[in-house]
C-alpha cells in the first residue's frame, strides 16, 4: 500500500472555507504587515532564484507565487481586505470590507503569511470564490516553502500568494482604500508602448523582475510608491465603482 501523503496544517482559506473568526485574525495579520515604503527589503536575487526553482520542481507554476509582504492600509477592527471583480473595467478592487457584508462561504485567501511559531500560512487579503482544491503537489509545495522561508528568516519578509494569469499592475490608493489590480495590457502605459515600470511585488517561476506573472507598482513619486489621493467622506466599501474609475483616468493610467 502506498504511503499517505503528508499534509501541511490546514491553512483556511486554501484548505477549507473560511469562518468569521479566521477574517478577524486576518485582519491583525494585515495590520502587523510593514507599509508600502522605500523601507521594504530588496530581496536577493539568489532567494528569488531558489523559490522559483522550488515552484518548478513542485509543478505548481499555475497555482503559486511568492509576495513581497506589505499592506497599503491600516484596517478597522471589523473588516477585511478583500478583493471583488469590477463589473465597469476588467480588474479587480480589493479594498476594505466589513466582515459582515461578505460571504466567508465564497471567498477564499490570496495572500498568506506565515507564523512562524506554528509553521503555518493564515490568509491577509482574499478574493471571491471558494478555495481551489488543493493536489498533493500542492500540499508539498505549501510544506517545502513553509520550511524554507524558517530556514532562511524569511517568514517577515516574504508570502504566498495565488498566481495571477497574466502581468498585472497595482494601482494604489490612499486613505485605506485599497488598490486596483489589472491586467498591463489593459493599462495605457502598455496601449502606448512603454515599458512597464515600478516595484515588483510578485514573483512566479521563470518570472525576473516585472516579466512574466507578477504584480507591481505603478511609477514612485517622491521616492515612494504612486499613491492616488481622492477626498471621499465615504467609508471605502460605500464608494462605487465610479471613484475608482475617475482616479485612474485623473492619473492617466487608462483610456
Amino acid at each position: 500500500m502506498a504511503a499517505a501523503a503528508v499534509l501541511p496544517k490546514p491553512t483556511a482559506g486554501l484548505h477549507g472555507s473560511l469562518t468569521p473568526a479566521d477574517l478577524k485574525q486576518a485582519t491583525t495579520a494585515y495590520n502587523l504587515l510593514p507599509p508600502d515604503d522605500d523601507n521594504l527589503p530588496v530581496i536577493p536575487q539568489k532567494i528569488v532564484d531558489d523559490i522559483q526553482r522550488l515552484i518548478e520542481i513542485f509543478g505548481v507554476q499555475n497555482k503559486f507565487c511568492f509576495h513581497l509582504l506589505h499592506g497599503h492600509a491600516e484596517l478597522e477592527q471589523g473588516t477585511v481586505m478583500h478583493g471583488q471583480k469590477m463589473g465597469s473595467l476588467e480588474a479587480c478592487w480589493v479594498r476594505p470590507m466589513p466582515i459582515d457584508r461578505v460571504d466567508p462561504s465564497n471567498m477564499h485567501g490570496h495572500i498568506f503569511v506565515l507564523d512562524p511559531a506554528t509553521r503555518s500560512f493564515r490568509p491577509y487579503e482574499f478574493r471571491e470564490g471558494a478555495p481551489a482544491p488543493m493536489t498533493d503537489k500542492d500540499n508539498a509545495f505549501v510544506m517545502a516553502f513553509q520550511l524554507y522561508l524558517c530556514s532562511h528568516d524569511l517568514a517577515d519578509k516574504l508570502g504566498l500568494e495565488m498566481v495571477p494569469q497574466a502581468r498585472m499592475a497595482e494601482f494604489i490608493f490612499g486613505r485605506n482604500f485599497g488598490t486596483v489590480v489589472m491586467k498591463y495590457e489593459h493599462t495605457k502605459a502598455h496601449k502606448s508602448g512603454q515599458a512597464p515600470e515600478g516595484r515588483t511585488t510578485a514573483w512566479a517561476a521563470g518570472a525576473n523582475e516585472l516579466k512574466g506573472n507578477v504584480v507591481s507598482h505603478e511609477p514612485s513619486v517622491n521616492n515612494g510608491p504612486h499613491i492616488m489621493m481622492r477626498d471621499s467622506k465615504l467609508k471605502p466599501w460605500e464608494e462605487g465603482e465610479n471613484f475608482v474609475l475617475e482616479a485612474l483616468h485623473e492619473h492617466d493610467l487608462i483610456e
